[in-house]
C-alpha cells in the first residue's frame, strides 16, 4: 500500500518546482528579445566603427516570440545617449504578457506519474542497510528541501574572508548568541580569524580540559556536547530515542570479518561471549567546541564515507525523524580497542556538513551531487592500514579532527557485560570527561 504522506509529499515537491520552471521560462521569453536587440546594436555599431558607414536617419528592429509577443525599439544614428540607458529605457518599455497555468492538468499529471513511481519504487525491494525518510507529513515536508544545496551555500560564506573591523562584533556576537567560551581559546586575538569557518574551528587550550585516566575510566568524553542517549545494542538495533530504534548495519555498513575478535563469526556485529555492544550518542551544538578526540586507546582499520542527507541532528528532529543519524552523510571509523570491536561515527548536519580528519585530508564530505561518485546512502571504502602504509593508533584524548560547526558523534564499542555508564541522556559532558568503566 503506497503511503498517502509520501504520495502527497512528493506531488507537492514537484508541483512546486514545475511552477519554479514555467516562470523560469516566462523570464527567459521576457529577456530573449531584448538580448537579441542588444546583440544587433553591438553588432552594428562595431561595423559602424570599422567600415564608417552612415546608417539610416531611422531603423525599425522588431522581434517576435513563440507566443507572438511584439517588441517595437526605433534607433536614431544621432542619439548621442548612453548604450545603457538605450537598453534600460527597452527594458522598462517591452510588454510583458503572463499566462496562466493550467492547474488541473498539471495536478493531473502530478500525481499519475507520481502514483507510477511510488508503485514501481515500493516493488522492487531495497537492500536490507537502506533506511528512507519516516515520519509524519511535515518531516516528509522537511526532507524535501534542498538541505545538501543550502549547506554547500553556507560553507562557501563561512569562507569569506571578513574585514578586520567586523571581526570581532560579528565573533563576539555569535559568542552571546550560542555561549561559546571565548577566555578558553589559544588564539584570544579575535582578528586573526579571517572568517567564520576558522572561528567555528578554533582550538582551546589544553589545560581548561583534563581527561581522565584509565583507572577512572574506561571510555572518556570525545568532545563537548550533549549525552543524547547511550545504552545497549539489542538485536542489531540502536535506541535513537525511546521506542524508535534504527540499524547498526544501516549506520555502519556491513561488518568485515576483520573486526570481529574471533575470527571464526559471521560478518556482523556480533560481540563476544561475556560482551555486549553499547552505544553513546553525543550533540555538539553551535557554541560548544567543535574538535572531537579520541575516546581511548584504539586501532582504526577501515574508514567509510557515506554520502548523504545533510537534516539538522538537533534534539527536537532527533525525536522526530527516524534514522537520522543512518541516513545523513557520515564518516564511520571502524577498529579495535582492547576489549574488542570499537566504532566512531561523525555525522554531518544542516549548515556546512564539513566533517574533517586530520589523518585523511583528502576526504571531501558534503560535496555537489555532479561530484559524487556513488548515489546517496552508498558507503566508499579505505583500507587505512594500506593507504597510510602502518597501523593508525590513537592515544587516548589525542585530537583526531572536527566539524566546520556543531554536529554529532555516535561510538558503538564492544565491552564486557559489566560495563555501566557514568552518564545519562540529557547531561551536558565536557571533553576528556568519563563515560564509564568496566
Amino acid at each position: 500500500m503506497i503511503s498517502l504522506a509520501r504520495f502527497t509529499t512528493t506531488c507537492l515537491h514537484h508541483f512546486l518546482l514545475a511552477v519554479l520552471f514555467w516562470q523560469l521560462k516566462n523570464f527567459i521569453k521576457f529577456i530573449f528579445p531584448s538580448f537579441i536587440m542588444l546583440s544587433k546594436r553591438l553588432s552594428f555599431r562595431f561595423l559602424q566603427r570599422i567600415s564608417r558607414i552612415e546608417p539610416n536617419p531611422i531603423q525599425y528592429h522588431t522581434v517576435r516570440t513563440p507566443l507572438s509577443l511584439r517588441r517595437s525599439f526605433i534607433s536614431h544614428s544621432n542619439d548621442n545617449t548612453s548604450l545603457f540607458s538605450q537598453a534600460k529605457a527597452a527594458w522598462n518599455g517591452t510588454k510583458t504578457t503572463w499566462y496562466q497555468i493550467p492547474v488541473s492538468l498539471g495536478i493531473a499529471y502530478i500525481a499519475f506519474y507520481q502514483l507510477y513511481k511510488a508503485s514501481k519504487r515500493e516493488s522492487t525491494p531495497l537492500p536490507s542497510v537502506h533506511v528512507q525518510v519516516e515520519g509524519p507529513l511535515y518531516i516528509r515536508l522537511y526532507a524535501s528541501l534542498p538541505l545538501r544545496y543550502l549547506s554547500q551555500l553556507w560553507g562557501q560564506l563561512n569562507d569569506i574572508v571578513l574585514p578586520v573591523f567586523l571581526r570581532i562584533p560579528v565573533y563576539k556576537t555569535y559568542s552571546w548568541l550560542f555561549g561559546c567560551h571565548l577566555d578558553e581559546m589559544v588564539e584570544t586575538d579575535l582578528t586573526k580569524f579571517e572568517n567564520l569557518g576558522q572561528f567555528f574551528y578554533r582550538e582551546i587550550r589544553p589545560e581548561v580540559r583534563s581527561i581522565a585516566d584509565t583507572k577512572s575510566a574506561a571510555l572518556v568524553s570525545p568532545a563537548d556536547g550533549k549525552v543524547l542517549h547511550c545504552g545497549k545494542v539489542v538485536h542489531d538495533e540502536i535506541e535513537q530515542v525511546k521506542g524508535v530504534t534504527y540499524s547498526l548495519d544501516a549506520l555502519l555498513g556491513k561488518n568485515p570479518a576483520n573486526l570481529n575478535a574471533d575470527e571464526s563469526l559471521p560478518t556482523s556485529y556480533i560481540p563476544s561471549t561475556g560482551k555486549s555492544l553499547f552505544f553513546c550518542v553525543i550533540y555538539l551544538s553551535p557554541g560548544d567546541y567543535h574538535r572531537y578526540h579520541s575516546p581511548t586507546e584504539w586501532k582504526i582499520d577501515l574508514l567509510r564515507h557515506f554520502a548523504g542527507e545533510m537534516f539538522s541532528v538537533s534534539p527536537w528532529l532527533v525525536e522526530k525523524l527516524r534514522h537520522l543519524f543512518a541516513l545523513n552523510e557520515r564518516v564511520s571509523l571502524l577498529g579495535h580497542w582492547q576489549h574488542g570491536m570499537f566504532a566512531m561515527v561523525p555525522v554531518a548536519a544542516t549548515n556546512v556538513g564539513k566533517i574533517i580528519l586530520n589523518f585523511a585530508p583528502k576526504l571531501f564530505t558534503n560535496v555537489p551531487h555532479e561530484e559524487l561518485h556513488v548515489p546517496l546512502g552508498v558507503a566508499v571504502e579505505e583500507e587505512l592500514s594500506e593507504s597510510i602504509g602502518k597501523p593508525l593508533r590513537f592515544n587516548r584524548g589525542e585530537e583526531m579532527g572536527g566539524f566546520k560547526l556543531g554536529s554529532t558523534i555516535v561510538m558503538v564499542f564492544e565491552a564486557p557485560d559489566s560495563f555501566k555508564f557514568d552518564i545519562e541522556g540529557g547531561q551536558k559532558i565536557k571533553l576528556g570527561e568519563a563515560i564509564g568503566q568496566v
